[in-house]
């Protein structure tokens, strides 16, 4: 399979640069010194890197436990789905190549170096279409979804973030 363009990933903005600024953690999470140790920083093409890290994590393991899980329980994520706070997009890139009753994945981080810059590299690398996702830069508690039009949503490694948990799961 052809490469997808790294450009063709449609991409929204729905935070402005101050309610971006505004956000709590965001100096953190944009700081692309502090991104640049991390095993998902893929920006020099080390795949590898990522790969060994996310198997180091456990993060695949748990990954491919929850989906397991899911088909016991005869479950599937499938249709449209949301993923919030999905990073660099590794997570959806994985269910997108194992899994084509996922027909799309609206993916919403508030990082712009990760959805905007990362993002797109590892979506392109494991071949995954640009017409199944969307990169929005947003916050996960004003999602820009019309309501009634998800089949699932995925939120690893980002609920600890939640300032407010209660507002995040209604």
């Amino acid at each position: 399979m052809q490469e997808p363009d790294k450009q063709a990933y449609h991409r929204e903005t729905w935070l402005s640069d101050d309610q971006l600024k505004a956000l709590p953690y965001n100096e953190y999470w944009n700081d692309t010194k502090k991104e640049k140790k991390k095993f998902w920083d893929i920006s020099d093409g080390n795949f590898k890197k990522l790969e060994e890290g996310l198997e180091k994590s456990g993060l695949l393991n748990q990954l491919q436990d929850a989906c397991k899980q899911l088909a016991s329980m005869n479950r599937a994520l499938e249709g449209k789905g949301a993923s919030l706070g999905c990073g660099t997009c590794w997570l959806e890139a994985e269910l997108i190549k194992t899994d084509n009753s996922i027909t799309h994945i609206d993916c919403i981080e508030f990082s712009r170096h990760r959805i905007f810059h990362l993002a797109p590299k590892v979506l392109a690398h494991y071949n995954v279409p640009p017409e199944r996702i969307k990169l929005c830069l947003g916050s996960f508690y004003e999602l820009k979804i019309e309501s009634n039009t998800l089949d699932f949503v995925i939120l690893c490694q980002a609920f600890y973030m939640a300032d407010y948990p209660d507002r995040l799961l209604e």
